[in-house]
């Protein structure tokens, strides 16, 4: 998948600001249809994500909050976006793979679209998706390298942790769920470009990943280590960018 359909095209897991520290919250990895009423906080959240994998290696969660905020608020008047938030509803982050699903598990369609078509959409979506997961484990790293049982049951550091990895087995719980769904759809139909397709996805989910940007190399390293470099605040990179 290009970089250009994966700026464009990803989802956003809303589930995490419904948790509540209980057993309820850390039992229930997530579901459709949340209810919630959006605000600044929800598109923050979702602009310093979307960033992209450089600004989650290299910048803290703090900092690409605060490269978001700006981004928000220069470019667009707070009451406009507040305005603009009251139209959005939870169920319209509803996975792409839940609508998928639902679609496939009906007994007579009318016209089915043609192979060739899902066979696009199956690569592409699943790319997405694993791109989507990384990027949510490298939102905080020590939180997947972290055992939320070795802290006191019902503290807010057990809640942070279990919070964060929830996100990442949900979207991986989406994924399987499609792609299972997907491959006894073709196996229906009698697609078998799609069914092999969408099972060698399936078979290689746990490993697939997305290729972290290389390392700086020397010349660009020698750059950064220049005082003036140093003294570029949060704001004047976002100016800069």
């Amino acid at each position: 998948m290009s970089p250009l359909r994966g700026a464009l095209f990803t989802e956003f897991n809303v589930n995490p600001f419904v948790k509540t520290n209980d057993d309820l919250g850390t039992t229930i990895i997530g579901h459709p249809w949340v209810k919630l009423c959006f605000s600044e906080e929800h598109l923050v959240d979702f602009i310093s994500t979307s960033l992209g994998e450089n600004y989650l290696v290299n910048f803290s969660k703090g900092d690409r909050q605060k490269i978001a905020k700006v981004f928000i608020q220069k470019n667009y008047p707070k009451q406009i976006i507040s305005d603009s938030l009251l139209y959005f509803r939870g169920s319209d982050f509803d996975f792409f793979s839940t609508l998928l699903v639902d679609l496939m598990d009906l007994n007579e369609p009318k016209k089915l679209p043609s192979e060739a078509s899902l066979v696009d959409i199956t690569r592409d979506y699943s790319r997405m998706l694993v791109a989507y997961r990384q990027r949510i484990v490298l939102e905080d790293l020590d939180a997947y390298r972290a055992d939320p049982y070795e802290y006191d049951f019902g503290s807010t550091e057990q809640f942070n942790i279990l919070k964060q990895q929830h996100k990442r087995i949900y979207v991986q719980m989406l994924h399987e769920m499609w792609l299972s769904a997907t491959v006894k759809f073709a196996k229906k139909v009698n697609y078998p470009k799609l069914e092999k397709r969408a099972a060698h996805l399936l078979e290689g989910l746990p490993k697939e990943r997305v290729p972290l940007p290389k390392q700086i190399p020397a010349h660009i390293r020698s750059w950064m280590q220049n005082p003036a470099y140093k003294d570029v605040g949060v704001r004047d990179f976002t100016k800069l960018v």
